[in-house]
């Protein structure tokens, strides 16, 4: 008497084979999903608190300079952008078009679309109002709320909101 596996067993075994193959090749792909969904919101934050920084260098600039600690950072409009270029050519404008471009010559994310610059998935707004301290007279603005808010595009879109006080205790 032979002994072999009859056709049945061969397609129960395959079945089972197959089965555990597309289950690891799900996991693998919710894995790479996972990654993505991590990557694209950890850049985001790190875009969201450079715009906090970058307010927070003008600021630290303004004082340095003599000027109006707010001078630069456009109170009161909303819906703004800032990139960082130079300590002295950074400032907090009104625009209209607030994709992120990445610029690989110095590896920077810029909303300049000129050059050789890429579109990314990213958006980047950015809001400073003026606060009226209780403890100082009417019409003193002398603490302005910052919030940068940082969205994407695409399967997984999502946004992170960072904000922070920034005041004139020179």
């Amino acid at each position: 008497m032979k002994k072999g596996f009859t056709l049945l067993e061969v397609i129960v075994a395959v079945g089972v084979l197959l089965m555990a193959v597309s289950a690891s090749a799900g996991l693998v792909l919710d894995s790479l999903q996972s990654v993505n969904r991590a990557q694209n919101r950890v850049i985001a934050a790190y875009l969201a608190q450079e715009a906090i920084e970058v307010t927070r260098n003008i600021r630290d600039t303004n004082w340095i300079e003599g000027v109006g600690f707010s001078d630069g950072l456009n109170p009161g409009a909303s819906d703004q952008c800032v990139d960082y270029d130079a300590p002295g050519d950074t400032l907090v404008n009104p625009c209209s078009n607030h994709a992120l471009y990445w610029d690989r010559t110095p590896g920077v994310y810029t909303h300049d679309s000129g050059g050789n610059n890429e579109l990314t998935i990213f958006e980047r707004r950015i809001n400073v109002q003026s606060i009226n301290n209780p403890e100082t007279p009417i019409g003193v603005d002398d603490i302005l709320q910052v919030q940068a808010t940082v969205s994407w595009l695409g399967p997984d879109s999502g946004s992170i909101t960072v904000e922070t006080r920034l005041y004139d205790w020179r």
